[in-house]
């Protein structure tokens, strides 16, 4: 519950640091990352910049470069913005040799990305037109 109360601050980076960062536990780390972007979606791009700007603390305070990974990938199925995209990459290119050839992962889940924002590109405007007359 604390951690989906921390979704709704707006000081939600000092809680979030402290929350986070002082958690013994990795699995405790790993959940509260995912509750703040999944019980508040307008967090994802601010958590996505955060984890960008120092992917090496994050990674020493989640375990290792894998745990890492494996949470920006799960992260990565909720990106639904051109901006948020592009920060990923951003962040893929710029740490590359951090992740060695497991980058080949996030490199997937950037390809799926763009699919997803492609296909609504293309289809959600007529199916919001669609949903609308029914």
């Amino acid at each position: 519950m604390l951690w989906r109360a921390l979704s709704c601050t707006r000081d939600y980076r000092a809680h979030y640091n402290n929350m986070v960062f002082n958690s013994k536990i990795v699995e405790n780390k790993t959940v509260g990352v995912t509750q703040m972007y999944e019980e508040n979606p307008d967090l994802i791009t601010p958590i996505l910049s955060m984890l960008a700007e120092n992917i090496t603390k994050w990674s020493n305070f989640l375990g290792d470069s894998w745990e890492t990974l494996v949470m920006l990938n799960k992260m990565s199925e909720s990106f639904t913005t051109v901006e948020q995209a592009n920060l990923f990459a951003e962040l893929i290119d710029k740490n590359s040799e951090f992740f060695g050839t497991d980058v080949e992962v996030l490199e997937s889940a950037l390809e799926r990305v763009k699919k997803n924002l492609e296909w609504a590109k293309q289809r959600l405007s007529n199916l919001n037109n669609y949903l609308r007359r029914k």
